[in-house]
């Protein structure tokens, strides 16, 4: 296969070349329509402020490291004069998992995989929504995912914290008042966004 510069046309493609290049452009077609649908799919995610979504099987859920995870999802934040945890939680086994689940903005998974040589956790991010974040928490047996979970226990829960504040800054950024932005820069001489439900 070869350029012709004179003609500015492809030259000495015999029939075998012909063939391959029609496959290459069907599969390029197809990639470029996976990759659009795929997109198209992505919808907005759901779920009120600082809800999780926690998909634990049942026995892992009906063992002592439900408390682990209770205390990693539901403690208090730090630093408040009101006790308030740091997340609102709902749990359900993953047999129960479905459809309407996929869209929920925060997600935790935790299960039992005994192909897994150790405890391993993955983090993904706009799945099936966007803003979406999803942490998966995968163990051999209970006795390493008990060890695992209380050793990145803080690590675990900062990623939703973080994942969750920076959805509610791009929110924010999205939808403000902009009155208030304008009379908070009238009155101390630099602006600040509040959401567009305060009103003066």
């Amino acid at each position: 296969l070869s350029f012709s510069e004179k003609e500015g046309i492809f030259v000495g493609v015999n029939g075998t070349d012909m063939r391959v290049l029609s496959i290459l452009l069907i599969l390029s077609c197809l990639v470029s329509c996976s990759s659009g649908d795929k997109k198209a799919r992505i919808v907005a995610s759901k779920g009120l402020p600082s809800e999780l979504l926690r998909v634990v099987d049942d026995d892992i859920w009906n063992s002592d490291i439900a408390d682990t995870l209770k205390a990693i999802t539901q403690g208090a934040v730090p630093g408040l004069m009101q006790e308030e945890p740091f997340f609102k939680t709902a749990r359900i086994s993953s047999r129960y998992y479905a459809q309407k689940h996929t869209t929920f903005h925060s997600k935790l998974f935790v299960h039992l995989d005994s192909k897994l040589k150790s405890a391993k956790i993955g983090v993904s991010r706009d799945v099936d929504a966007k803003p979406q974040i999803e942490v998966m928490v995968g163990a051999p047996n209970i006795d390493l995912l008990r060890k695992f979970l209380s050793e990145r226990a803080p690590y675990i829960r900062g990623i939703i914290d973080d994942a969750q504040i920076e959805m509610r800054a791009d929110n924010l950024r999205k939808h403000y008042n902009g009155d208030m932005e304008q009379k908070f820069t009238s009155a101390v001489g630099y602006g600040m966004k509040v959401p567009e439900q305060i009103k003066a």
